[in-house]
C-alpha cells in the first residue's frame, strides 16, 4: 500500500473513531434521560396501581418497553465498541505516516568555559556525544 493510501486510511479511520466516540456519548446521554423519565413514569403507574388495579396492565407494558429499549442499547453499544476497537487499531497502525516523525533528542556538544584555561594533553575542546 503506498504512503498516501495509508495516509488516507488514518484519516478516515480517525474520523471514524471520533464518530463512534460522538455515537457512544450521544446514546449515553439519551439513555440516563430516558432512564430518568421512565423512572418517574414508572414510579407514578405504582401510585395508580394501588388506587386501580387496571393500570397494572399499562405498568407491565412500560416495564417491557423499558427493557427491550436498555438491551437495544446495550447491543448497539456493544457494536459501535466494537467498531471502535477495530478503527482505533488501523489508526494506530497507520498514523505513523500523518504524524511527522521528530528527529531524537541531541544534545549540543559540550564547550569548555573557561578557553585560556589550560588543557591537559590529550583532551579536546568539545566533546561529540554522537
Amino acid at each position: 500500500m503506498s504512503e498516501a493510501n495509508t495516509r488516507r486510511l488514518a484519516l478516515f479511520s480517525g474520523f471514524g473513531v471520533l464518530m463512534c466516540i460522538a455515537i457512544l456519548v450521544v446514546d449515553w446521554s439519551l439513555g440516563n434521560t430516558r432512564a430518568a423519565k421512565s423512572e418517574v413514569l414508572v414510579k407514578d403507574l405504582q401510585q395508580r396501581v394501588k388506587e386501580d388495579a387496571r393500570v397494572a396492565s399499562r405498568l407491565e407494558l412500560e416495564k417491557q418497553q423499558i427493557t427491550a429499549a436498555k438491551v437495544a442499547r446495550k447491543k448497539r453499544d456493544g457494536w459501535v465498541a466494537w467498531v471502535l476497537a477495530g478503527l482505533a487499531g488501523i489508526f494506530v497502525g497507520s498514523a505513523r505516516y500523518v504524524i511527522p516523525q521528530r528527529p531524537a533528542y541531541r544534545p549540543p556538544p559540550r564547550t569548555i568555559r573557561n578557553p585560556g584555561a589550560r588543557i591537559s594533553p590529550g583532551t579536546a575542546r568539545t566533546v561529540d556525544r554522537s
